[in-house]
């Protein structure tokens, strides 16, 4: 995949209930970013732009 670019969710609630595909998902990954913050910190605004 070089010079492409991936975006989804490693965990999330799901109808079947809490769902982590951290393992099998983030395998040679070269970069990954986490953005962890509370409520208004700005991580929906960081995304954005």
């Amino acid at each position: 995949m070089k010079g492409k670019e991936k975006h989804y969710f490693t965990c999330a609630n799901s109808a079947k209930g809490f769902q982590n595909l951290s393992d099998s998902n983030l395998v040679d990954l070269q970069k990954l970013y986490i953005l962890k913050g509370g409520p208004g910190t700005g991580k929906s605004t960081l995304m954005k732009k």
